[in-house]
């Protein structure tokens, strides 16, 4: 869980945990008396998952085009991008992700970096 993560927990619950304590401990977690908000803590928990999936097939698309090397062929007196099928490919796949993980309502955290790609 990342810290926004913990502070929603946090307001669930109405409580306050110090999460990045040396001394946070299993008790803490306890004393939050989670069980009296179930279904807000599993809807957090189901959330967190869902923007992780997000935040890492983001970052996979982010890699994939800043790491990409474009070559250039020679071909009949001028050059052409090479591979441009699978750059086609890849492009239209990656514009089918951006726009299905743009329409998750778990997706706020990325919008300006979904919406930039």
């Amino acid at each position: 869980m990342l810290e926004r993560h913990w502070k929603r927990l946090m307001k669930i619950c109405g409580k306050v945990v110090n999460f990045n304590s040396p001394t946070f401990c299993l008790n803490d977690i306890i004393n939050l008396e989670l069980f009296k908000f179930a279904e807000d803590v599993n809807e957090l928990v189901d959330g967190a998952s869902r923007e992780a999936k997000i935040e890492q097939k983001l970052g996979v698309i982010v890699k994939t085009w800043e790491q990409n090397d474009f070559e250039f062929k020679e071909y009949k007196e001028t050059k052409i991008l090479g591979s441009l099928d699978e750059i086609m490919e890849l492009c239209d796949m990656q514009s089918m992700d951006l726009m299905t993980m743009n329409s998750s309502k778990d997706a706020d955290e990325f919008k300006d970096q979904l919406n930039k790609w």
